[in-house]
């Protein structure tokens, strides 16, 4: 039988950190701790704090805009604005109508659950939370927020999670519905890793969280399923994006501090989760588009994003490669061949010619080619000429960047040396 998918992107708020939710629909309810009848507030809803909130100048809640999901056990969802240790701070919060069964990366299994969500803290209350640590951190925000600290769990993010990403996909087939939603906040630019290659150490906070729901009623082996899925279309998400490692430059696989959340939901029961499973179809997919959407919003890293920055990813500065070349003698010489190098690399050409570059020192450093220099060399010299303007015989390598990679270091250098060829062919008939 046919079936089919609906993808249905964000509500137009934002959250950071790169937060993953597979989630469903809600209001915000007085039961919620919202009054029947909201009061706007600069286009948003009073929040009024539930029985028992914590409440002081430094410790309270300020707003909160609905987020309007299509789960019936999600009984409301929301994106809070608070102040926390006298600093802003944030929350993607979800309550549920009955308690929930859930599996975090950052608790580990949980029964009796009523809560769960995204909590953001500014870098200036870091060292408080710190000292407080995960269970006082986690008390002191869901009493904020009316919640007992046995009936709520929570994620933490140095990410603005007010730039979060929503993805929710439908699937049908033989009169069955099935419907998984996916929020998410990233933030990549301070501390992703590369699993397996990487030390571990103490960065400073980016975090991808990850929160599933679906409309199924999962067992324990579908809830640890979606979280090897989630994980791996996560990691799919960051190498298209070509994200790099803030320790190596190589490819990441996700951040430090990376944390997920199941929620066993309702429906019909689901066993299974995995990749071959139209529940882990769906799960990947909606993982993979929201975490692409969130690291934009975040971080604004786009596939197409600029060559420059991308080198600067890998922890390359081509300006400062140029400037400080004793290869090339002159000063002003240096400075206007960092300037055109600049220029050329954002022509559609030549970022492509240094994209290939980039594909084939990846290829090289996972052992996957063989010899990368000979294969790759035809094609810098023909770039070269091409800039210079007519056809060369052979390239030079003017920039001394003996740790890059070959292609990488043959790519740069044909640049370079075309582009001398050029600025001396201006001022004499032949170089």
């Amino acid at each position: 039988m046919s079936s089919f998918f609906n993808l249905r992107t964000g509500p137009g708020i934002l959250i950071p950190g790169l937060l993953l939710i597979l989630l469903g629909g809600c209001a915000c309810p007085e039961t919620a701790g919202f009054p029947a009848e909201p009061l706007p507030v600069d286009g948003k809803e009073k929040i009024l704090p539930a029985s028992g909130a914590l409440t002081d100048e430094n410790n309270r809640l300020l707003n909160a805009a609905p987020v309007h999901l299509n789960f019936p056990y999600v009984q409301s969802a929301c994106l809070t604005e608070e102040i926390q240790f006298g600093r802003p701070a944030g929350t993607l919060l979800l309550r549920f109508s009955r308690p929930q069964q859930l599996l975090s990366t950052l608790h580990g299994w949980r029964n009796g659950i009523q809560a769960a969500g995204n909590h953001y803290n500014h870098p200036d209350s870091w060292a408080t939370a710190h000292a407080l640590g995960l269970e006082g951190m986690s008390e002191n925000c869901l009493r904020m927020l009316g919640i007992g600290a046995d009936r709520g769990v929570l994620l933490f993010t140095g990410a603005d999670v007010s730039k979060y990403a929503y993805v929710e996909l439908e699937d049908s087939k033989d009169g069955e519905e099935l419907t998984l939603g996916a929020f998410a906040t990233a933030g990549v630019k301070s501390n992703a890793v590369r699993a397996g290659h990487d030390p571990g150490a103490f960065w400073e906070p980016g975090t991808i969280n990850l929160i599933i729901l679906s409309s199924r009623r999962l067992t324990p082996a579908a809830m640890c399923q979606l979280i090897i899925v989630a994980t791996e279309a996560k990691t799919a998400a960051l190498e298209d994006l070509d994200i790099r490692s803030s320790f190596s430059g190589k490819p990441a696989t996700g951040t430090g501090t990376d944390n997920l959340i199941v929620i066993g939901g309702e429906g019909p029961a689901a066993s299974m989760a995995g990749p071959h499973t139209r529940l882990g179809e769906l799960a990947g997919r909606a993982v993979y588009q929201a975490v692409l959407e969130a690291v934009g919003r975040q971080n604004e890293l786009f596939a197409g994003r600029d060559m420059l920055a991308r080198l600067a990813e890998r922890q390359v500065d081509v300006c400062k490669l140029v400037l400080s070349s004793a290869r090339i003698q002159n000063a002003p010489l240096r400075q206007q061949l960092a300037v055109e190098l600049v220029n050329v690399l954002r022509e559609p050409y030549y970022k492509e010619f240094m994209g290939a570059a980039l594909a084939c020192s990846d290829a090289a450093s996972r052992g996957l080619s063989g010899d990368s220099d000979r294969a790759f060399s035809d094609w810098c010299l023909h770039t070269a000429s091409r800039l210079a303007g007519f056809p060369l015989s052979k390239t030079e390598d003017l920039l001394e960047a003996p740790d890059m990679e070959p292609a990488l270091r043959m790519a740069l250098n044909a640049l370079v040396y075309g582009l001398k060829q050029r600025l001396n062919k201006t001022s004499s008939p032949r170089p």
